[in-house]
């Protein structure tokens, strides 16, 4: 080993190289300020090494970026891990990054001749801001897009700002173009130019450090006790990340990009501060003044080696400096996550955009299709359901987290077919989740409560009628292989439920095709209610002997339910009622 050692020497001048790391002078003696730095320089070689493995896996295009990176998050070995650490690694850079300039700023590590180093240490908190945020992009989830997309209509309304766009991102929209653009700055551009200013920052260090021990003639070196803090620093920052990694089990993942989608957007953690500031500035300042903001503080910190008193040991411009910095964007992230919290319609989003993420991760266990994992989620029968759903009848339905209840004009839809919903229907069909707002109101009288006129004449239906009438109609909804309910009470009661109905319920309704004794052809049909075949010829055209007859659509009732077999393919029909069915019993379709 020694031969080797020599022999090494000999050709690349090791030894005096690392004497040189090792025993170069430090300006002021050992300090947690200058580990800092050291440590950032460390961060971003984690940051190397973890992206080149993640770059084995990547493919950077809308139909493979999402697929790859989900394939590196689940299913390859470690992968998890790899991105995790990847992940935590720059967060933590850019937070070691900020407090290493704030430190520089309080110590008057800026002064003359120091200035370009400060400037540097300035430098690297942009560059590491910019890594995370190109990094975040790389996924082509849903969070990554939609938080570039607020951040590029902010550049936009910039004075010179679509150049700049078209430079960063081709031809100012999120496509192909910006992706692949974002992984060449991420990979190559940024760490290159952060190394760069790291350099800087080095020499600067060593610069002044050798001009004050030739000038004293006294110094320590760098080892051992400045080491020791720079492998402190450095191994924790390491092992909070690695920590971070395996209690997240890696980095979050989005469901798939999709421009088309209704997606609750906000930034990452770091930018949350800008989003809030926005609710603060009004008219014509709030887009450029949430851009230039972060371009003010970099200014203010550049000019601190200027505005404080030379020669101090403590910068008390620096200080204050820090200090407003520091509260500005603390109480602003601070005031951001406290509206997000008490923003009811926000977390519903967010609760949605959590579901469809999930669904999203589990159908690419089995594979991403070649046309991408849009392509994926849009033949999931749950995702096209739900979609269809959304579009045709949660204006007027509600069902789950779907509809607005106050704007309902329609039956609530959630129990829909269950002996629960059929009782409730029985006992008050006026209830603002069943008739009531709706063309059917006072319509239907209850079963068991007496109306105000003719109350005499009224016979109402016992608790067991209710109860087998309910049991009846809900054992019209089941089909071959659906699990029954375990609270229902079926067995003997359906019979008799089926004589109650026959000889009290057709006075208006059918049934299987018999009654409707007035002739107002109004009251549905109740053979086979609920069931897929009734369900599917409803959302068809409600307008039949199948369902609720030719009464269903007359013009004088306004709201009735529209014929959608006019703008629906056969298959989407089959899908809509599948889907609403299962849902009713509060079950997923797949």
């Amino acid at each position: 080993m020694s031969r080797l050692g020599d022999w090494l020497d000999d050709r690349l001048g090791l030894r005096r190289a690392m004497n040189d790391v090792l025993d170069h002078p430090l300006a002021g003696g050992p300090s947690w300020a200058s580990a800092l730095g050291t440590t950032v320089g460390f961060l971003l070689l984690v940051l190397v090494a973890t992206g080149a493995a993640l770059m084995t896996t990547y493919a950077p295009s809308e139909t493979t970026a999402w697929a790859s990176v989900h394939y590196t998050q689940f299913l390859a070995p470690h992968g998890w891990l790899v991105r995790g650490v990847h992940h935590f690694a720059g967060e933590s850079m850019l937070v070691l990054a900020a407090a290493h300039a704030a430190m520089l700023a309080i110590t008057g590590g800026g002064r003359r001749p120091r200035e370009l180093g400060f400037w540097a240490a300035l430098g690297i908190v942009g560059l590491a801001a910019l890594l995370c945020i190109t990094g975040a992009a790389l996924p082509w989830d849903q969070q990554g897009f939609w938080a570039r997309k607020v951040e590029l209509g902010i550049l936009a309304a910039l004075p010179g700002g679509n150049t700049i766009l078209r430079l960063a991102i081709g031809d100012g929209a999120l496509g192909p173009a910006a992706l692949t653009r974002f992984f060449a700055l991420h990979a190559v551009l940024l760490p290159l130019l952060t190394w760069s200013l790291v350099r800087v920052r080095r020499r600067s260090d060593r610069a002044y450090a050798r001009a004050l021990a030739e000038r004293h003639s006294v110094s320590e070196a760098y080892f051992p006790r400045q080491v020791s803090r720079d492998v402190a620093l450095a191994a924790s920052a390491l092992i909070v990340a690695l920590w971070l990694a395996y209690r997240m089990h890696g980095a979050a993942l989005d469901a798939p990009a999709d421009p088309r989608s209704d997606y609750p957007a906000r930034p990452e953690w770091y930018l949350l501060w800008l989003y809030e500031l926005r609710h603060h500035l009004h008219g014509n300042l709030e887009l450029p003044g949430t851009a230039l903001a972060p371009v003010a503080l970099l200014v203010l910190f550049a000019l601190v080696p200027w505005l404080g008193k030379r020669g101090a040991a403590t910068s008390w411009v620096g200080i204050v400096v820090v200090i407003a910095s520091a509260s500005l964007v603390g109480s602003m992230s601070y005031l951001g996550w406290k509206r997000d919290a008490g923003d009811a319609k926000y977390q519903a989003a967010r609760r949605k955009a959590q579901i469809r993420s999930s669904i999203a991760t589990e159908l690419a266990r089995d594979g991403v299709p070649p046309d991408g994992p849009l392509a994926m989620l849009a033949r999931d029968p749950e995702l096209r359901g739900e979609a269809l759903f959304t579009k045709y009848c949660a204006t007027c339905h509600v069902l789950g987290a779907l509809g607005d209840p106050k704007k309902t004009k329609a039956p609530t839809l959630d129990g829909w077919g269950s002996e629960s919903w059929n009782l409730a229907m029985l006992h008050e069909p006026d209830a603002q989740e069943r008739f009531g707002n709706t063309p059917y109101e006072g319509e239907m009288p209850s079963a068991d409560v007496p109306p105000k006129e003719d109350a005499e004449s009224f016979k109402p239906l016992t608790k067991d009628e209710m109860d087998a009438v309910a049991a009846f109609l809900s054992s019209q909804a089941d089909e071959p292989g659906e699990p029954i309910d375990p609270k229902a009470v079926r067995n003997v009661k359906t019979d008799v439920g089926q004589k109650l109905v026959v000889e009290r319920c057709t006075t208006c309704h059918l049934y299987e095709g018999k009654g409707d004794d007035g002739g107002k052809g109004l009251a549905p049909e109740l053979h086979g209610y609920g069931s897929f075949a009734w369900t599917r010829a409803q959302l068809a055209d409600p307008a039949t002997p199948t369902t609720y007859r030719e009464g269903a659509r007359d013009p004088q009732r306004k709201g009735h339910m529209p014929a959608l077999a006019e703008e629906l393919p056969s298959a989407d029909l089959d899908l809509l009622a599948r889907w609403t069915r299962a849902h009713a019993r509060g079950v997923a379709l797949r």
